[in-house]
């Protein structure tokens, strides 16, 4: 047997107590004086020995009501195996890359799964997590839940080789715990095989946020398709997951200047060529960028154009000498 609160059996000492108060007889009698006492002896002698044996009896049923409720509110209980009775050491890996953001348009995958890490979390456990970025160790999980809200996404992605070295050389610290290697992500792209995940020396569990159909346009690249001394043609390339007749912005800036606007559809296929005629001018800070509800990071294109080289010509005259 075993106890949930064993720090509460220190508390059977309190059972020295009745025994004190029984020892010390705390009970005071009063001498009365009689003429004749013959009659009275054997009477005295039943009436002591009965009240004995009822001290003796109040005696240890107290001692037995005060232990019960103190090995109740110890929680005993019959553990079904040896390894329940084993030490658990959780690793996280929280997947914090851009493709986390996709989502149904008022919450992403990474806020569902932030949510739901922080209501799955045990008070009375210790964590480990790491991410892409970072890494947490031996947290409460008070402390933990405060260090996810801080979590950001990044544009860095770990193989599972990587995550497979990072649980080893944690879980080699306690060879006699058991080990679960917790994984939540998308599992959009780790560019390996998860086989690297040693599954003999910890528990694996891969979870997953509720990906939902993901309507989003991204930016694929851009060229400068013809050029003019006063003009350039300025082509871009737009790509979507799905074709939809919704107008789609997309607006050409240098610095913070507007340099164009337009709208675009995907109607027949799901890419688009969309050009834009600028003046042939220096841009130190070209940017593109569209208005999309679905991933933020593939929204906005950068680049620049040099300054276009003044043409010297030069009169080469024959001496007609």
């Amino acid at each position: 047997m075993h106890f949930q609160e064993p720090e509460l059996l220190y508390a059977l000492f309190l059972l020295i107590i009745p025994l004190i108060v029984h020892l010390f007889r705390l009970r005071k009698f009063q001498k009365q004086d009689f003429t004749n006492v013959k009659f009275l002896k054997k009477v005295i002698q039943e009436t002591r020995k009965s009240s004995r044996l009822k001290k003796f009896l109040i005696l240890i049923t107290r001692l037995c009501l005060l232990a019960c409720l103190i090995l109740a509110f110890a929680q005993p209980f019959i553990p079904a195996s040896d390894k329940a009775l084993s030490e658990t050491k959780r690793l996280i890996y929280f997947d914090n890359s851009f493709s986390m953001q996709a989502g149904n348009g008022q919450t992403s995958n990474f806020q569902k799964a932030v949510n739901s890490l922080q209501e799955k979390l045990e008070a009375e456990n210790e964590f480990a997590l790491f991410t892409n970025t970072n890494e947490y160790y031996d947290l409460t999980a008070g402390e933990l839940k405060e260090e996810v809200q801080n979590i950001t996404l990044s544009e860095k992605q770990i193989t599972f080789r990587e995550i497979g070295l990072k649980a080893n050389n944690y879980f080699k610290k306690f060879p006699l715990a058991e080990k679960d290697l917790v994984i939540i992500s998308d599992f959009q792209d780790h560019s390996d095989d998860p086989s690297f995940l040693d599954q003999e020396k910890y528990n694996i569990h891969l979870i997953q946020p509720d990906i939902t159909e993901l309507n989003n346009v991204n930016l694929d690249t851009a060229f400068i398709e013809n050029a003019t001394p006063e003009n350039i043609n300025l082509k871009i390339r737009a790509s979507s997951t799905k074709k939809s007749e919704e107008p789609i912005s997309i607006s050409v800036y240098n610095g913070s200047t507007l340099l164009g606007r337009n709208t675009f559809r995907f109607l027949d296929d799901n890419s688009e060529e969309i050009s834009f005629r600028l003046q042939n001018d220096k841009i130190t800070d070209g940017r593109i960028e569209i208005e999309d509800n679905g991933l933020k990071y593939d929204d906005k294109l950068y680049f620049n154009i040099s300054e276009n080289p003044e043409i010297k010509v030069i009169i080469i005259t024959a001496d007609e000498s």
